[in-house]
């Protein structure tokens, strides 16, 4: 992954005819741009939370179930990324209740 953080950087620097020495955070903000992690972590928080939208028949949704039955979360299906990035963000009790919050009503879905 750092490869490609390097690659994101260097490629930013290159459009904007920077110095290679200069800042990677200032050169990614000049350019509107993220770090990749941040991306990933994204993209596995939205499925994640796509799996738990899915009805309780769906072969997805129940090879999650019985997966988080059988084996812990925290080793199950690649989901440290997702977990890690809500607990380090306050949204724990969502990663622990398993369960999607409707803000406007605020009660679970």
């Amino acid at each position: 992954m750092q490869c490609m953080e390097n690659i994101h950087v260097y490629v930013c620097k290159r459009s904007l005819n920077a110095s290679l020495g200069s800042c990677n955070e200032c050169i990614l903000g000049d350019c509107g741009r993220f770090p990749m992690y941040i991306y990933s972590a994204k993209m596995c928080i939205s499925y994640w939370l796509r799996v738990l939208k899915l009805q309780e028949q769906r072969y997805i949704k129940l090879c999650y179930n019985m997966l988080s039955i059988v084996i812990p979360f925290d080793i199950t299906l690649g989901l440290q990324i997702s977990e890690n990035t809500l607990y380090s963000n306050g949204f724990s009790y969502i990663w622990k209740s398993q369960k999607l919050i409707s803000w406007t009503t605020n009660t679970f879905l």
